[in-house]
């Protein structure tokens, strides 16, 4: 796999992630603050977060332009 392909799957699935949580209502705001229903949907919130900037940084910083 190559390194554009890898930083696009790691930002895709992030967003689908955490879109996902939006969703299932796994996180919920209240007076501007998130408030998450388990701590498991917390680990799984920021786990996507860092896909999903491990996948720009990636793509930023490492791989090479053609």
């Amino acid at each position: 796999m190559t390194c554009e392909r890898s930083a696009l799957v790691l930002s895709a699935l992030g967003v689908l992630v955490i879109g996902a949580i939006l969703t299932f209502e796994g996180v919920t705001v209240h007076d501007r603050r998130l408030h998450f229903r388990t701590l498991g949907w917390r680990w799984v919130w920021w786990t996507a977060w860092l896909s999903f900037l491990s996948g720009i940084a990636l793509a930023a910083f490492f791989c090479r332009s053609a």
